[in-house]
């Protein structure tokens, strides 16, 4: 074993082991030349011929340094340290290309990292791979159960170190001495008293829950920026929520803000508060009631599969208000919870995207490196002839450049970590000012080591492939040639390398502008797209807690419902008022239901109204009739549907009167509940704003948790005045509620959704011919300064200035041809993909009906890209025709 450790003496004593190879090198020369005397030569003529019997001597070092061990990595630190001098030395060329490459590493890091906070990034607990959230009835996400089931759960489950539960955000009214004892809407949850010791978060000021507490409060570090200005002197703070008094003990860290997506509550309490905070529900006791989202911390040694069986084991103990059985699963615990092919579509396409302006980048980058080669021929042809070997060439100009990438890795970090920060605080200004201040929307997108390693590995593959090809063309000098004369002529290879870099470039910036062109399109058309009711002149109330809190009972919920509607009917300016489980443009409930011809139609879109909605909205019946008083009452078994649900539903025929029957069965196996057609509205978005659903069926009911109110002017001048209303109701009313005009509120997040991916498009298609451009301007003057010879001799044979310039402008426009072509296939397929992204009712159509091919947004993106390019080239062109054939052909 102690012979490689002798070897790796090389490392650590160089100096030493240099000068005993040139003593022994020496040595052997006077050996050679003492044999040459001895032969009869004289001694000049001796020592010379021994040279050349011995042959080169640096090529004999190169050799004998090669057998060495460890001398990968001793080479490796000689080229990093060359490769920095030499960077230094051209800090325009080092500053060019590292900012270059830092935009598109960058771009990519936004990128991944909202994919991965969105998709993949686990809870900031211990060990969070052991965190599994527990569903219901197959879905995805997480699911409520009763609170027995989280005891039984928690006293059965083998596989798990511990069970916790969480309720969902309540909106509470808190009053402090350091709000000047003044009410305000805060966030709540209720947890288990193991929440933060199960999942591993240490409080960042004072303590977590001690057992049996009932009235501790835990505060995010954000509400105790917001709320009490990082005040440290909040721990054993008394604040009220609602009517009860909880003792402020902890602050949590700034990195948690939760378990339940997508905000972060302002308290925590345990949930023994419950029976003293919202005294009109039991989510403790009543086995009826669920409430409660669970999470276990899975032990060790047992899968999450495994832990999954035995949790569908203990479920099916347990009695469900249908009869069937409960269908759980587990996944590993992440704060947003999304996946599937629709979420994974968007961010593909999105990487795609950033890949593309990378890419563009990175040619110009390989266009700057294969100029900078050309010059540097003199240096590489006397070092080749010294005796380096082209691969260790090779290895150092790649070192080079992976060091150009590293460089661009960290700028595009830094610039990630800016945007990143912008994104953040944009986000919940907008959130905040929707809700009125009521949520805190917890979006933390700080880089992690998977963001970093994606960022190296960006970073050094992106050195590598920018750097490979100019390395290799580099070292494949000749020689001879080189040596004669300081930089070479020839140009051989340049231009195909330029044709066909030009032609990818061409081919992917025109791909990102006809995307921006359709994106831009989709959002110019949200702003100008009908609804199809009467959207100027509409509010929409929505209450953030369910009139459960306020109403323990079905009667009692009608109760306040019908006094909510009757003081809104009362505010003056107030034409009509119509209730509705939700609003147009705030969520959706799909269902499947059988028709009377036994035919099944799954993602039909449910909601239940009152009377008055359609009016109130504006919208006409084409033929039939509005629910009664009593229908709504009673919630009777009839419907009103859309006419392109009539389509779907009964092509050719007439709905009036057929049946919907709902396939769901009950605890005894009876049919599900029939449902008559007793009108025909007319279309309408309600879902999302860039199109009209499949089927939208109305059904009716009372007690509701949102308002439709229309106005006879501006409903923002009727806003104070319906907040007035439900104060006078109830003040925790007024706090749990937002109004907002429809413009102003549900469909201003409609224009969002099409603004903000145009914008980001339209960003990245800038970015792209920016880039393109200049990688343009750089090739071809590039190209015009090595036919400086050419060109004087043409104008000197008798051409004139604008055949030079044609000639450069035809020699530069033919690799475009080749890349317009590429270009509009891909963005034919880019158009195809726009449109097909529309896989579900929780997709919207971001081109809003555009089609798969607009000719006329393909003919703007292309002629703004030749244009570009035209303009592009015609500058150095134009430098070329001025060249004096007098004062070329003399320097030659």
């Amino acid at each position: 074993m102690a012979f490689p450790f002798q070897r790796l003496r090389h490392l650590f004593r160089r100096k030493r082991f240099e000068a005993d190879m040139a003593e022994e090198l020496q040595a052997h020369l006077e050996m050679q030349a003492a044999a040459n005397r001895a032969a009869g030569m004289d001694a000049d003529e001796a020592r010379y011929a021994a040279r050349r019997q011995f042959g080169g001597l640096d090529q004999i070092k190169e050799i004998a340094r090669a057998q060495r061990a460890g001398v990968w990595l001793e080479q490796l630190l000689q080229d990093v340290r060359y490769a920095t001098r030499a960077l230094r030395k051209n800090p325009g060329f080092t500053a060019v290309v590292v900012l270059t490459l830092a935009l598109g590493i960058g771009l990519n890091t936004v990128a991944f990292s909202f994919y991965h906070t969105l998709v993949g990034k686990p809870l900031p607990v211990r060990s969070p791979g052991e965190i599994l959230r527990v569903s219901a009835d197959g879905r995805r996400f997480q699911s409520p159960f009763s609170h027995d089931e989280y005891v039984d759960l928690q006293a059965r489950l083998q596989s798990a170190a511990a069970v916790i539960a969480t309720s969902p955000l309540q909106v509470l009214l808190t009053t402090s001495a350091a709000a000047g004892g003044r009410a305000a809407p805060a966030a709540v949850q209720l947890v288990s008293e193991n929440y933060f010791t199960v999942l591993g978060v240490p409080a960042v000021l004072g303590r977590t829950f001690d057992a049996g507490a009932d009235e501790e409060a835990v505060l995010s570090f954000d509400a105790w920026q917001r709320r009490f200005n990082g005040d440290r002197n909040v721990i054993g703070r008394t604040v009220r929520l609602q009517d009860l008094p909880v003792t402020i003990v902890g602050v949590a860290p700034p990195s948690f803000g939760g378990t339940t997506p997508p905000s972060a509550p302002d308290f925590w309490l345990p949930m023994a508060a419950q029976p003293r905070l919202l005294p009109n529900v039991d989510w403790l006791h009543d086995p009826a009631t669920r409430a409660w989202q669970l999470l276990v911390r899975r032990r060790a040694e047992f899968t999450p599969d495994q832990v999954g069986a035995e949790i569908q084991v203990v479920a099916r103990t347990w009695r469900q208000p249908d009869g069937q059985p409960l269908r759980t699963g587990v996944q590993t615990a992440t704060f947003f919870q999304l996946g599937g092919p629709e979420v994974n579509a968007v961010f593909v396409t999105l990487l795609l995207a950033v890949g593309l302006i990378l890419l563009v980048g990175g040619i110009n980058v390989v266009n700057l490196l294969f100029a900078r080669n050309a010059v540097r021929e003199h240096e590489l042809a006397i070092r080749l002839a010294l005796g380096a070997s082209r691969g260790r060439l090779l290895r150092q100009l790649c070192t080079e450049s992976m060091l150009l990438g590293l460089l661009g890795g960290a700028g595009g970090l830094l610039l990630a970590w800016w945007a990143c920060g912008g994104i953040e605080t944009w986000q919940t200004t907008f959130m905040r000012e929707i809700t009125r201040g009521t949520w805190s929307p917890f979006l933390d997108l700080t880089p992690d080591a998977l963001v970093f390693a994606y960022t190296l590995a960006i970073a050094l593959g992106a050195g590598l492939l920018v750097g490979l090809r100019p390395a290799w063309h580099g070292t494949r000098v000749n020689v001879e040639a080189a040596l004669k004369q300081k930089s070479s002529e020839a140009a051989s290879g340049i231009s195909g390398r330029r044709n066909y870099l030009l032609a990818v470039q061409v081919a992917a910036s025109l791909l990102l502008l006809a995307g921006a062109g359709l994106l831009l399109r989709g959002a110019s058309r949200a702003l100008t797209t009908d609804p199809g009711f009467d959207a100027p002149h509409l509010l929409a109330v929505v209450a953030w807690s369910n009139l459960q809190t306020a109403a323990p009972n079905a009667a009692d919920q009608a109760r306040r419902a019908r006094e909510i509607d009757a003081r809104l009917r009362s505010v003056p300016g107030v034409v009509s008022v119509s209730g509705a489980d939700r609003v147009p443009f705030s969520g959706h409930s799909i269902s499947t239901f059988v028709t009377d011809e036994n035919r099944w139609v799954n993602g039909c879109v449910t909601m239940h109204v009152d009377r008055d909605y359609f009016s109130t909205l504006g919208l006409r019946l084409v033929s039939g009739r509005p629910f009664t008083a009593a229908e709504t009452a009673q919630a009777a078994p009839v419907v009103i549907i859309t006419q392109s649900a009539a389509r779907h539903l009964w092509p050719g025929k007439d709905p009036l009167g057929r049946s919907l029957h709902s396939p769901q069965r009950g605890p005894a196996g009876e049919p599900g509940t029939s449902y008559t057609v007793i009108g025909v509205a007319q279309d309408a978005r309600f879902t999302l704003l860039s199109r009209v659903d499949d089927v939208d069926l109305f059904f009716p009911q009372a007690a509701t948790a949102g308002w439709m109110v229309r106005t006879r002017g501006a409903p923002e001048a009727v806003v104070p005045s319906i907040y007035a209303a439900l104060k006078e109701i109830d003040p925790l009313l007024e706090s749990q509620s937002a109004v907002w005009t429809m413009e102003a509120g549900p469909m201003r997040v409609q224009w969002l959704m099409a603004e903000a991916p145009a914008n980001i498009a339209s960003l990245l298609g800038g970015i792209a011919l920016a880039l393109a451009a200049v990688g343009i301007f750089g090739v071809v003057s590039y190209g015009v300064a090595r036919r400086t010879r050419e060109f004087g001799i043409r104008l000197a044979l008798g051409a004139q200035k604008r055949d030079v310039i044609a000639l450069v402008l035809r020699q530069t426009l033919r690799p475009v041809a080749w890349g317009v072509a590429f270009g509009l296939a891909g963005a034919v397929a880019v158009s195809v993909l726009l449109t097909r992204l529309v896989l579900n009712a929780e997709m919207p159509d971001l081109t809003y009906g555009a089609g798969a091919f607009p000719v006329a947004t393909f003919a703007g993106a292309l002629g703004v890209l030749l244009a570009v390019i035209a303009l592009a080239a015609w500058l150095p062109a134009r430098r070329a025709a001025k060249v004096d054939p007098v004062v070329a052909l003399r320097a030659e």
